[in-house]
């Protein structure tokens, strides 16, 4: 089996199963409804949190102090969240730029020229964590948490795949959940 893996919003995923191009999106459904026209299996949340240099302009700020200094500098918002009408939800800064790419997005911040909301996940991978580190503020009980959901054809003939598709995702978010320290 031939397998390609796109990245695309949410539209472009829905045009994608629409014409038989796509036959899986895994996608935001935060401003998601009940029904869809196509097979939709609710997988759980992607958390995000707000990450800086380590060792950077932002890194080591008491928790009471980052809220302000977040509203102040320059914040990296990637263009996903725009796309999935987001952008109302995670824009902090009145000083803010999107950028199109989660890696540029990285660069930048550990460039210390801003900070970005970055999928928690993210603080598994050894380069992040030497280079960038999710700060805490005082306001943010809780990381910010948007649903996501796999999509694809009712059709039996790709029912193997998408079980497939399940259970790596459930091992990986027990495998990420496993490694938590509360």
């Amino acid at each position: 089996m031939k397998v390609n893996f796109l990245v695309m919003n949410k539209a472009q995923v829905q045009e994608g199963l629409d014409s038989g191009d796509v036959h899986f999106g895994l996608v935001n459904i935060d401003k998601g409804k009940g029904m869809y026209g196509k097979d939709s299996t609710f997988l759980g949340h992607m958390e995000f949190l707000p990450f800086v240099k380590k060792g950077g302009a932002l890194s080591g700020l008491p928790e009471d102090e980052a809220l302000r200094a977040l509203r102040t500098t320059r914040q990296f918002v990637l263009r996903a969240f725009t796309h999935d009408g987001l952008k109302e939800k995670v824009v902090v800064s009145a000083d803010n730029e999107e950028v199109d790419q989660l890696s540029l997005a990285i660069k930048l911040i550990q460039s210390d020229l801003g900070w970005a909301w970055l999928p928690r996940v993210l603080s598994e991978s050894p380069y992040i964590t030497e280079h960038l580190e999710p700060i805490e503020v005082k306001e943010l009980k809780a990381s910010f948490k948007f649903s996501f959901a796999l999509w694809n054809p009712h059709s039996k003939q790709v029912l193997t795949v998408k079980k497939s598709i399940i259970k790596a995702v459930d091992d990986y978010i027990a495998h990420f959940r496993s490694l938590q320290v509360d």
